[in-house]
């Protein structure tokens, strides 16, 4: 493989406000990039080219969501002959929770990242 190939995965934060439109709820999310976050969530040694897949858990997990993607790239015709160890990674947002009350989502979205 050319060249050193590290991997992250970072977390862009929008802000959403409730609204209504004819009598249901509706989200408004916030189309000014200056009020976006973004915020680092996990390092990986090797390159993360394809998009994470999300899932949501059970109540068993709180309804947590799941972010799964893996490491290797597949950009070269040389990359088919690469036998380097990838691996496969599984990570809970520890920001999301949909039974939260606003004010508990609230108070999580501007919280610190963990560490």
């Amino acid at each position: 493989m050319g060249g050193s190939y590290d991997g992250g995965l970072y977390r862009l934060q929008v802000p959403v406000t409730v609204d209504t439109a004819n009598g249901e709820p509706v989200l408004l999310y916030d189309v000014d990039p200056d009020t976006w976050t973004l915020t680092h969530m996990f390092d990986a040694d090797y390159a993360i080219t394809a998009a994470p897949a999300a899932s949501v858990g059970t109540a068993d997990s709180n309804y947590s969501l799941w972010l799964y993607f893996g490491t290797g790239r597949y950009l070269a015709n040389a990359d088919k002959a690469d036998t380097t160890q990838q691996y496969l990674y599984g990570i809970k947002d520890p920001y999301y929770n949909f039974k939260l009350d606003p004010g508990e989502q609230t108070a999580l979205l501007n919280a610190e990242p963990l560490d």
